[in-house]
């Protein structure tokens, strides 16, 4: 072999570019380098530094294709983390959502009925009056709509003001009874003095 074309092969098996028959060649060369007598044109430095380039061509190189796998595995696992991180940032943010309440409406033609709201107020509502309430109240303050004529116990509660409207007007009270009679020109308010035990 010329010493110029074994470098080019041996440079080719190191970067794993050799057919199998010829890394096969290569490394029976390899294997008689060993047990060669002093025949060999080859000084000792050199065949070490042969011997070690040699191993290291005999390294398994990772191919494109290991490498794609490796990517692209990244690439799936980022893509999972953002997933999952989008999930919990939609169950966070659907637990914020407050639901609307339902709201009720109470009327009845005659005679006095006794309603209780979800926040402990008593409304003893009369005769052809009607009241819209929500089941629940969710926001800052607590708002019912009356037609008619009805006795309030409100609940005290100073953080959330009960406010009651009539048509076009609307009383704000935080805790107190009362009577509102409203109709379609007026409304006029009774506050009631807490009986004494």
């Amino acid at each position: 072999m010329k010493k110029y074309s074994f470098k080019n092969i041996l440079k080719y098996y190191t970067d794993n570019q050799l057919s199998r028959r010829n890394r096969e060649v290569v490394e029976d060369w390899f294997d008689q380098l060993e047990t060669a007598s002093d025949q060999t044109q080859l000084s000792e430095k050199q065949k070490k530094e042969i011997k070690t380039k040699i191993i290291k061509g005999m390294r398994p190189a990772y191919s494109s294709r290991k490498i794609g796998f490796r990517v692209v595995a990244v690439a799936a696992s980022i893509v999972l983390i953002l997933g999952i991180s989008f999930l919990i940032k939609q169950s966070f943010d659907r637990e914020k959502v407050i639901p609307a309440p339902v709201i009720l409406t109470a009327q009845y033609s005659e005679g006095t009925h006794k309603l209780m709201l979800s926040d402990g107020t008593i409304i003893w509502l009369k005769g052809k009056s009607s009241l819209s309430y929500p089941s629940a109240f969710p926001g800052e303050t607590r708002q019912v709509e009356l037609k008619g004529e009805a006795l309030f116990e409100v609940a005290k509660d100073p953080a959330h003001p009960f406010i009651i409207h009539c048509g076009n007007l609307s009383a704000k009270v935080l805790g107190t009874s009362f009577n509102i009679l409203s109709n379609e020109k007026s409304i006029e308010v009774r506050y009631l003095l807490e009986r004494l035990l």
